[in-house]
């Protein structure tokens, strides 16, 4: 899996902070999925709009590691998955732009709602921030792509077809000890569709771990084991990582032999000489001796379609995979079905 890396250039005035035009602490309460927070440094008010102090907003979206460059003058955040740069040097997109007062620097809220998968509202003097939380102290919380803005009042959902999806996104949460690990579907540019999160639920933090591409996964500990199947189960094949979640980016490998698809069951489908195929998937199963899944030699069948049939016939099969060894064995050969 490659690193997911967003490089953005920041803007920052050379000008003393007294001489930025509108610039100025502003006496706002900012709340975070439903409670009111301190922030190290106010919220300002710059052309009418709303920032936040770069550092603090790391902290509210999870990004625990921070580290500043003075001789680049660059910061880089770090979670899960994604490596946040930001460089001093360029405007933002959208036309807004950090600014530098005193010392810190302040990201426009529209930044962080975009970058960070957050709902961001400015409404009477308050900033209502809502993180990709799920349910928590009986109220809904959800990410603001994956509803829209009229669907929330002051940070709360407040539709119930909204909160029915929570709810089928809730029916894929993992809880270990005190961490809550959730996919939520959001349609974002930055992020993409579905998203993994974990919650820390003894000090109420969230944590963007990776996309998830309607992946299943099991977790043991801090590692993951994530299915993948390419093109929505049709066609592309289905293949298996196993993800260390305890190091920032987290990495990932391969389980099982490198030229083996496995995690999926296949329907043929015969239309003159050719044979296609598709794909249904999340055929694995952890248990303690091993994973077991459907597997088959991946040059058999590529793309949709069945290119070797007498490999496929050989290789199609159940299997058991030693996680230790990341080796396997055939336990059982499975007829091919058709349509």
């Amino acid at each position: 899996m490659k690193k997911f890396v967003i490089i953005i250039f920041l803007l920052l005035l050379t000008i003393p902070a007294s001489q930025v035009v509108g610039a100025a602490p502003a006496d706002i309460a900012v709340y975070v999925n439903g409670s009111k927070i301190s922030l190290e440094s106010k919220p300002i008010i710059v052309n009418n709009y709303a920032m936040l102090p770069l550092r603090d907003t790391f902290k509210i979206v999870g990004c625990d590691n921070v580290s500043w460059d003075n001789q680049t003058k660059t910061v880089t955040a770090i979670s899960g998955e994604m490596v946040l740069t930001l460089k001093v040097g360029d405007n933002l997109e959208g036309g807004q732009s950090p600014v530098l007062s005193g010392s810190r620097v302040y990201l426009p809220i529209r930044y962080i709602s975009n970058t960070f998968d957050s709902y961001i509202n400015y409404l009477d003097r308050n900033i209502y921030i809502v993180t990709p939380f799920l349910f928590k102290n009986g109220q809904w919380y959800t990410s603001g792509w994956s509803i829209s803005n009229d669907q929330m009042q002051e940070g709360k959902v407040t539709s119930p077809s909204a909160k029915s999806q929570v709810v089928v996104d809730n029916q894929r949460v993992i809880e270990i000890g005190e961490k809550i690990y959730y996919p939520l579907n959001i349609v974002s540019w930055t992020l993409g569709r579905e998203t993994l999160y974990v919650l820390d639920s003894s000090n109420g933090k969230f944590k963007y771990l990776m996309p998830m591409f309607g992946g299943d996964y099991y977790i043991i500990d801090e590692d993951m084991l994530y299915l993948q199947s390419g093109s929505w189960g049709v066609g592309f094949g289905s293949y298996l990582t196993r993800i260390d979640l305890s190091v920032e980016p987290i990495q990932s490998q391969s389980i099982g032999q490198e030229n083996f698809s496995y995690g999926a069951k296949l329907v043929l489908n015969k239309d003159g000489d050719t044979i296609t195929y598709t794909m249904r998937w999340k055929n694995w199963e952890l248990k303690p001796e091993g994973l077991y899944a459907m597997g088959y030699q991946r040059e058999a069948a590529l793309e949709g379609e069945v290119r070797n049939m007498s490999l496929l016939e050989k290789t199609y099969g159940y299997y058991l995979i030693d996680l230790e060894t990341n080796t396997h064995k055939l336990i059982k050969e499975v007829p091919l079905e058709y349509k």
